[in-house]
C-alpha cells in the first residue's frame, strides 16, 4: 500500500511538474510570438513612415524638378525677348543713323553748300579789308562742310545702303588709309553680291570698330582684312601684328568695350565671335556670320 501511495505521489508530482513545463512553455510561446507580433507591427510603422516620407521626397523633387523647369523655361523666353529687343533697338539705332545722315546731307549739307557759293560770289566784288574777311569765312565753310560730309558718311555710309558691303569697304579704307597711316591688305572673295541689310551693317561695323582699335592700340602700320563668303556663312578676319594682349585680362583691357558691342551685335544675327591674342604677337578677330538659307 506504501508503495502505490509513493507510486502516485510521483505520478502526480510529475505531472504537475509537466504541467508547470507546459505552462511555461506555452506561456514562453506566446510572450515570444507576441513581441515578434509587436515587433512586426513596430516595423511596419517605421517602413510605412518611411515610405510615405520617399513619396514626399520624390513629389518634392517632382516639384522642384517642375520649378526649375518653368524657371528654366522662363529665363529661355526672357533671353529670347530681351535678344528681339535688342536687334530691334539696334535696327532702331542705324535707322536713326540713317536719318540724322540723310538730314545732314539734304537739309544742313545743302544750306552750307549755299552759304559758301554766297560767300564767294561777294568776295569777288568786295573791297579790302572785307574780300580778306569773305575768303576767310568761305575757308572755315568749306572746312564745316567737309566735316559734316565726313559726319554723315561715318554715321550712315550712303554706298552700304546703295551698292552694298564692297563699295562701303573699299570707300571707307580710302579714308581710314591717309588719316591713320596704316596699310591695309584687304582680300576677299565671294563677297560681289548683296547680302540682307543687317548682315551687310554687321560685317562693314565689325571691320570698322576692328580696324579703329587697331589705329587706336596696336602700334602698327599695317592690317589685313578677310572676308569670304560660302553658302552658309559670311567670315570677316581683321588681323595685326602689333602689341597684342592677354586673352585673360581682355575684360580689363581699353578695347574690351569695343570689342563686347561688336560682340553683342554680331550674336544678335547669331553669328559668332572669336579673339585670338597674345602680348607681343598682334590680334585676330574672327566673325562668322551666319547667310539666311534662300541665298
Amino acid at each position: 500500500m506504501d508503495q502505490i501511495d509513493k507510486r502516485a505521489d510521483l505520478f502526480w508530482s510529475v505531472k504537475r511538474v509537466s504541467f508547470t513545463l507546459v505552462s511555461i512553455l506555452t506561456v514562453s510561446l506566446a510572450g515570444a510570438g507576441l513581441w515578434h507580433y509587436r515587433s512586426v507591427l513596430k516595423l511596419n510603422r517605421h517602413l510605412a513612415t518611411a515610405l510615405a516620407e520617399v513619396q514626399h521626397q520624390r513629389m518634392m523633387i517632382e516639384q522642384t524638378s517642375a520649378q526649375r523647369q518653368w524657371y528654366e523655361d522662363e529665363l529661355r523666353t526672357s533671353a529670347q525677348q530681351l535678344q528681339a529687343l535688342s536687334r530691334r533697338l539696334l535696327e532702331a539705332h542705324e535707322r536713326e543713323r540713317r536719318a540724322i545722315a540723310r538730314e545732314l546731307h539734304d537739309e544742313i549739307g545743302q544750306v552750307l553748300t549755299g552759304l559758301k557759293l554766297t560767300l564767294s560770289t561777294a568776295a569777288v566784288d568786295a573791297p579790302e579789308p572785307l574780300a580778306t574777311s569773305l575768303n576767310e569765312a568761305h575757308a572755315a565753310m568749306s572746312e564745316l562742310l567737309a566735316r559734316v560730309r565726313a559726319l554723315t558718311l561715318d554715321l550712315r555710309p550712303a554706298l552700304l545702303d546703295d551698292l552694298g558691303l564692297l563699295p562701303a569697304l573699299g570707300w571707307f579704307l580710302d579714308r581710314y588709309v591717309p588719316r591713320t597711316g596704316i596699310k591695309v591688305d584687304l582680300r576677299h572673295s565671294g563677297i560681289e553680291r548683296r547680302f540682307p541689310s543687317e548682315l551687310e551693317t554687321t560685317a562693314y561695323r565689325t571691320i570698322q570698330e576692328a580696324l579703329t582699335n587697331v589705329a587706336r592700340h596696336a602700334g602698327v602700320d599695317q592690317a589685313k582684312v578677310r572676308i569670304f563668303a560660302s553658302a552658309e556663312q559670311l567670315v570677316v578676319q581683321v588681323s595685326d601684328d602689333g602689341i597684342g594682349f592677354a586673352s585673360t585680362t581682355l575684360a580689363n583691357t581699353a578695347t574690351s568695350g569695343g570689342l563686347s558691342g561688336m560682340r553683342e551685335r554680331i550674336q544678335l544675327i547669331g553669328g559668332t565671335l572669336s579673339i585670338e591674342a597674345q602680348p607681343g604677337e598682334g590680334t585676330e578677330i574672327t566673325a562668322e556670320l551666319p547667310l539666311p538659307t534662300f541665298m
